[in-house]
């Protein structure tokens, strides 16, 4: 009976594990093996994170300035999470302060977040950023959605052009 007992409980710790929602690390001043295994070994590329997550999974990133390659933008992944406001020591994501820990999603000659027929649900998450300095000839200079519906929340979105919804379109 007791061995019995033993191996459930082994077997539901093992569940609980395989359950833990895995957490991607992203901060440009990380000098690890840049693999987003954790802060130490943070990616310093944002995008690379987005393309390296699953669904279910979250990404963390530390205040900075991130900005995609000349007239590239950033898009995001159904069912990953993106939290921005940390300062790259946090454990949980209550620890984090977006407000303090500014995270900054920046422009450079497009949109910086460009979710174009992606079929992104409220399961995709943006969550803490600044969205700024964007210029797109098309619309939506800072954030552009098209066939996609993302929950965005704490985001501070300015200085940014395009030809229609400069900010948000």
């Amino acid at each position: 009976m007791k061995k019995q007992l033993l191996i459930s409980f082994l077997f539901i710790i093992g569940i609980e594990l395989c359950q833990a929602q895995k957490i991607i690390y992203v901060n440009q001043s990380a000098t690890g093996a840049n693999n987003g295994t954790n802060w130490a070994n943070a990616y310093i590329n944002f995008q690379t994170a987005i393309d390296s997550a699953n669904n279910g999974e979250s990404i963390w990133v530390a205040a900075g300035t991130y900005q995609p390659d000349s007239g590239k933008f950033y898009f995001m992944k159904e069912g990953v999470k993106i939290y921005g406001g940390f300062s790259g020591n946090e454990t949980q994501l209550n620890q984090r302060n977006w407000i303090l820990n500014i995270t900054t999603l920046k422009g450079n000659g497009n949109s910086v977040i460009r979710n174009d027929s992606n079929g992104l649900t409220a399961n995709a998450v943006l969550d803490g950023f600044v969205i700024t300095n964007a210029y797109s000839t098309n619309n939506g200079g800072g954030i552009y959605n098209k066939y996609a519906s993302p929950t965005m929340i704490n985001l501070i979105v300015h200085n940014n052009y395009g030809s229609h919804g400069g900010g948000f379109f």
